[in-house]
């Protein structure tokens, strides 16, 4: 048999080796006539065993645009921190369980979202939506990138007040 072939087949082998160990999910295949040294498989065969989870926050858009109760809410559970940008008054009456007031006509509106981490996530609303898309206009310009809305405001959310 010529090196060539020699080689070609062991290399078809050690292939095979390979495959059938991947395949069956032992850890490790000893050595055989044609391959030289220990063949080990990393991981597992799985691929859900092996991938990470998503990111927090994976599949909403956090594009500042203005999204459904039921988006909102999601963002909500991904770890958004709630921004409620309507008056303290307003904020009394009631309020998304969870929500900072943040008076988009405070005086120091500006100097509270300085103190906000640029890499959070952020659900902002109001009463109807006009002041919440204001707000999330200056959080972006601010750097504050990762924003969404509540489409239609407080109005559209679907779940409990509270109030103070």
């Amino acid at each position: 048999m010529s090196p060539m072939s020699r080689l070609g087949r062991a290399l078809y082998v050690a292939t095979v080796v390979v495959t059938v160990a991947a395949c069956s999910g032992q850890d490790t295949v000893t050595q055989n006539a044609y391959v030289s040294s220990e063949i080990v498989t990393v991981g597992s065969a799985d691929p859900l065993a092996t991938s990470t989870p998503p990111p927090a926050g994976a599949g909403i858009e956090w594009t500042g645009d203005h999204v459904a109760a039921d988006t909102f809410a999601a963002a909500i559970d991904a770890g958004a921190q709630i921004l409620d940008v309507r008056t303290p008054d307003e904020f009394a009456q009631g309020h998304i369980p969870g929500a900072h007031n943040l008076d988009l006509t405070a005086p120091d509106f500006m100097s509270q979202v300085k103190e906000l981490d640029p890499a959070g996530l952020y659900a902002v609303y109001c009463r109807s939506g006009n002041r919440s898309r204001t707000a999330i206009e200056v959080l972006r310009a601010e750097g504050i990138t990762q924003t969404v809305g509540l489409a239609g405001g407080v109005g559209a959310w679907p779940g409990q007040l509270i109030t103070d």
